[in-house]
């Protein structure tokens, strides 16, 4: 795990129209703070970007989300799936 704090933008689309369209990525962000990964508003194709960046979602702390439009929450199942190897390992805030 990472042991610096870093800021990973998997994608900020900002809308439906530009999240459709693939114009920005939609996944959302990434705090890595210390052994800490928090992911906020994990949006359409999180999973892709974070697998072409080299980030592994089991490692994520805590997901949260801003809103509950799509655009900032469409991957949270997925993730969810991620991060406790598909509800085998209970972990997670």
């Amino acid at each position: 795990m990472v042991k610096t704090s870093r800021v990973i933008f998997l994608g900020t689309a900002g809308t439906a129209a530009v999240a459709t369209k693939q114009l920005r990525s939609s996944g959302g962000i990434i705090f890595q703070i210390e052994d800490l990964q928090f992911h906020l508003d994990p949006g359409p194709g999180t999973i892709v970007k974070a697998k072409e960046l080299g980030i592994n979602l089991h490692h994520t702390t805590a997901i949260l989300v801003s809103d509950s439009n799509i655009i900032h929450c469409n991957d949270v199942n997925i993730l969810v799936d991620a991060m406790t190897h598909g509800g085998i390992e209970h972990r997670g805030l």
